[in-house]
């Protein structure tokens, strides 16, 4: 038994010499034994999107006031970019127009270093006129209601300009009477 502490005694001895061994200093400031290189990894500064979740909107002068507009966007596969947005009319009470109102929602994302400087989007004609990508969708919205609406955009489209979602891009949406 008292042979078995010893052979313990002598293998922890033999482990702490080991794991010890890199680390003596010989007396001249330098240390023993060789270093191993380890990797460095280095943070790359990323692009994002404009606006973050807030976005770009712009309401039709023919819709009524009072719709609040909250707009996100995501890359969702290489060619496609997913744009929601969040059409509230719970501030405008249930007295205005219990039809609702049909809208044409037309969400757009480009590059601004694709695009005329100073361009800004105010209208669906403004996209048009630009060649952005673009999609539209035909709802409709009602009072005291908050409406979940998406739509994808093609980064590569066959017409018109391409967008890069790797590099600053700008997106929104535009609603107009439908």
């Amino acid at each position: 038994m008292a042979d078995i502490r010893i052979i313990a005694i002598m293998v922890i001895a033999a482990i702490l010499t080991v794991f010890s061994a890199g680390c003596s200093d010989n007396g001249a400031g330098e240390a023993t034994g060789t270093a191993t290189p380890t990797a460095v990894l280095t943070a790359t500064a990323t692009k994002m999107p404009a606006g973050g979740s807030s976005g770009e909107y712009s309401i039709d002068e023919d819709l009524p006031s009072g719709i609040d507009v909250d707009i996100s966007a995501s890359v969702v596969d290489s060619g496609t970019l997913l744009i929601k947005y969040d059409l509230n009319l719970t501030s405008m009470g249930t007295a205005m127009g219990q039809n609702g109102w049909k809208v044409l929602a037309t969400v757009y994302a480009y590059n601004p270093d694709k695009v005329e400087d100073g361009f800004t989007v105010n209208s669906y004609n403004d996209i048009i006129s630009a060649g952005i990508p673009y999609k539209t969708n035909n709802i409709q919205v009602f009072p005291s209601n908050l409406y979940p609406g998406k739509a994808e955009v093609s980064t590569n489209a066959d017409s018109g300009m391409r967008l890069d979602t790797n590099d600053y891009y700008v997106y929104g949406v535009v609603l107009r009477e439908a």
